[in-house]
């Protein structure tokens, strides 16, 4: 029993100790405050070029062997590098008008499977032609590529660090044998451009085969 007693004792001198402060220690204290976590950013601008309109749709009035253009500036401005991808869709076609040239012609409106479809990215400053070893090339018209073909399927563009910027070139290429059945007809069709984080490995929907992010 006073094996006992005199190890409650020793405990409650200890913490007597303790309690009057009597042990010191070298201390520091830092609070840091008003703590905010900020995602990152995914945006990108686009703008028209050469009367192309940034929404809405595109007429065309080109005929065989001609090519139409339409080109875009796409901006990251963003606060993140992000890949950019674009596709076509809700591509409408329709007879426009009817001439007489059409008469004893194949009754087909379907126009977007007559058109070539080529896109690259423009660094030269000429619109009108690529330019091997300056403008990369993104989908070769001699890929054989109609527009319908192209249609819901997603091209990737590039990778936009912030605050940079691209521009794209867009080609239309009416084939040679197209005969009058296509006189006054009109295409309009609607693009999505997406721009999605680079950590991301896949394409924001169906991909065009062999143009995807590398």
């Amino acid at each position: 029993m006073r094996k006992i007693l005199i190890s409650l004792l020793t405990i409650a001198l200890i913490g007597g100790l303790a309690g009057g402060s009597l042990f010191a220690y070298f201390s520091d204290t830092e609070i840091s405050d008003n703590i905010v976590f900020s995602a990152g950013t995914i945006q990108i601008t686009l703008d028209g070029d050469i009367g192309a309109p940034v929404h809405g749709t595109v007429a065309l009035d080109w005929k065989p062997c001609q090519t139409g253009y339409l080109v875009y500036t796409i901006t990251n401005t963003g606060k993140n590098s992000a890949d950019v991808w674009k596709h076509i869709y809700d591509i409408r076609c329709e007879d426009g008008w009817t001439s007489d040239a059409e008469q004893g012609e194949p009754e087909d409106n379907d126009i977007d499977k007559a058109i070539l479809f080529g896109m690259w990215i423009e660094n030269s400053g000429d619109y009108h032609d690529f330019v091997p070893g300056v403008d990369k090339m993104l989908v070769d018209e001699n890929e054989g590529f109609t527009v319908d073909a192209v249609e819901c399927k997603f091209i990737y563009l590039a990778e936009l660090a912030p605050a940079a910027s691209i521009n794209i070139v867009q080609t239309f290429h009416i084939k040679a044998n197209t005969t009058n059945w296509a006189q006054g007809d009109l295409m309009t069709f609607n693009e999505e451009f997406v721009a999605q984080q680079t950590s991301n490995p896949s394409p924001p929907g169906e991909e065009l085969p062999g143009h995807g992010k590398p």
